[in-house]
C-alpha cells in the first residue's frame, strides 16, 4: 500500500483516498467492520492533509 501511495502522490487528495481505501478493505478482514473504520479513518487523514472535508464513518 505504501509503494502504490508513493506512485500516486501527485494525483488530487480525493484519487489517494479512494485509493487508499479500496486497498484496505481488499485485505482479509479480522474483525467485523474493522478494516471499514481503518480505511475510513486513514482515507479521512488523506483527504484533511490535502485540504478537502474528511469522511463521516458512523454514518457509512
Amino acid at each position: 500500500m505504501m509503494d502504490w501511495y508513493a506512485l500516486h502522490r501527485r494525483e488530487s487528495p480525493w484519487e489517494r483516498a479512494a485509493g487508499v481505501y479500496a486497498r484496505v478493505l481488499s485485505k482479509p478482514q479480522l474483525f467485523i467492520e474493522g478494516n471499514h473504520r481503518s480505511g475510513s479513518l486513514i482515507m479521512s487523514y488523506i483527504l484533511a492533509q490535502g485540504g478537502a472535508a474528511a469522511i463521516r464513518a458512523d454514518r457509512c
